[in-house]
């Protein structure tokens, strides 16, 4: 070795980088978070594809299906027709509102809680109906069972024509049932002539059921125990139907009304009575003459 080389000294690679080992390392870094997004975003996924709502939308007086329902929450939507259960599935955490609407019924608004990763559910919504869209007046009918007196009523348009769907509405039915006289006594024979109100059977307002079939004729009946085929040949049957709008006539409101038709002689209320009332309730009333068993004679 010269003195040269003694002299020279030698040079640490201390503060350098080695270039290669630099990018393996960027290389991992990268990778490591690619596979943490990767991650996080399996699970954020994973829990919303987890996080749902299920809940019922009644008709509130029917307790049965509403026709055309729309829930809306976070931006989505939901048509219904017939059922009244819902779900909503891959939903955000948090609070929100929940809107549900249908033609002829009140808006609903509910605030709900979603809770993440979880089925979440809510008491049923109840929808309250208000109108029968293109109603005109009610058809009856009559039949005489071993039951008693069964009444069927749905209604009309102007066009004479069913109305198949629409929300069921509280109606309150008042009606009278007599012995169908002619001459003095119980007919023997169905009569448009001379016909003539004998004994009186029943008064009061009676009790409906719904029909949520979609097949059905007569969404509403009711029955009057007691008044059997062995009461008289033929029977006649006075009736009011009245039909409350709940958003301007209260439930008590209604309750005095059907109360006062029982003090006149024929159930229509006077002029004076229905004032009051004016625009909150739509009033039919009429007579079934010759109401015989449903097996005929």
């Amino acid at each position: 070795m010269s003195n040269t080389d003694l002299a020279r000294p030698r040079t640490q690679q201390y503060g350098r980088k080695d270039p290669v080992k630099t990018r393996r390392l960027y290389l991992y870094i990268t990778i490591a978070t690619i596979l943490v997004v990767m991650t996080v975003g399996t699970v954020i996924l994973w829990t919303n594809s987890k996080t749902t709502l299920s809940f019922e939308i009644l008709d509130a007086n029917s307790r049965n299906w509403v026709w055309d329902t729309t829930a809306h929450l976070q931006n989505r939507v939901i048509h219904g027709y017939y059922t009244t259960m819902y779900h909503f599935t891959k939903l955000s955490p948090g609070t929100f509102d929940l809107t549900v609407s249908a033609p002829h019924y009140e808006q609903a608004k509910v605030k709900v809680h979603i809770r993440a990763g979880q089925d979440n559910r809510i008491p049923p919504i109840s929808l309250l109906g208000y109108g029968i869209p293109g109603y005109s007046k009610f058809t009856l009918a009559a039949d005489r069972t071993a039951r008693g007196l069964e009444l069927r009523l749905t209604p009309m348009d102007a066009d004479g024509n069913l109305i198949k769907i629409f929300p069921c509405l509280d109606l309150k039915i008042a009606v009278r049932v007599f012995i169908q006289n002619k001459g003095g006594i119980p007919a023997l024979t169905p009569t448009s002539d001379g016909a003539e109100r004998g004994t009186k059977l029943f008064e009061g307002t009676i009790d409906w059921f719904w029909n949520p079939a979609t097949e059905a004729i007569f969404r509403y009946s009711a029955l009057i125990p007691g008044i059997s085929p062995a009461t008289a040949p033929y029977i006649v049957v006075d009736y009011v139907v009245v039909l409350p709008d709940p958003r301007k006539i209260s439930p008590p409101d209604v309750d005095i009304l059907m109360k006062e038709l029982f003090q006149h002689q024929d159930m229509m209320p006077s002029t004076d009575d229905l004032r009051p009332h004016s625009g909150k309730i739509k009033i039919e009333s009429g007579t079934l003459w010759n109401v015989q068993n449903a097996a005929g004679p």
